[in-house]
């Protein structure tokens, strides 16, 4: 045995059993300290994890812009389509229809609700607004304007630009 021969050259070793014991002991402790094991230490593996934890609070509300602004655009899209809808309807039919199109054949997006509202005066008219079930932002269509998209404040309820 290794510990044997690294012991006997110590003078205590020599002259007794204890010393002996004694001498394997920080032999065995010494040459495990030394051995390289593989894996990581506790202290490593925290840095990982806070390192891995920083990144992820950086990149995570650019990912939720980004799907907001994907809820925007479905709606947006939405709302394009449901304006041929109406036109379609209205030059066949001669007036606008009210509600959410689907008697028109109209069919939203996985979690947009579209609903129209038809104004009789003259002239004829039309609004819609879309809503998307996972984000707060409402769109609205008003014929000849731009579609708007803006949060309801949270205080009053209105929109906000």
């Amino acid at each position: 045995m290794l510990f044997r021969k690294t012991c006997e050259n110590v003078p205590v070793a020599r002259n007794s059993g204890a010393g002996i014991a004694q001498c394997r002991a920080l032999y065995i402790f010494l040459n495990r300290m030394s051995a390289k094991r593989p894996g990581f230490t506790l202290v490593e593996l925290l840095i990982i994890v806070l390192v891995v934890g920083v990144l992820a609070a950086i990149t995570m509300p650019k990912f939720s812009a980004a799907k907001d602004k994907a809820h925007t655009s479905a709606m947006k899209s939405d709302l394009r389509n449901f304006a041929n809808y109406e036109e379609d309807y209205a030059s066949a039919n001669g007036g606008y229809f009210s509600g959410n199109g689907s008697a028109q054949g109209f069919a939203a997006s996985e979690d947009v609700t579209v609903a129209a509202v038809a104004a009789a005066g003259p002239p004829a008219t039309w609004t819609a607004t879309a809503t998307h079930a996972k984000s707060a932002t409402k769109c609205r269509f008003v014929p000849g304007t731009p579609i708007t998209c803006a949060q309801p404040s949270s205080a009053t309820g209105q929109l906000r630009p």
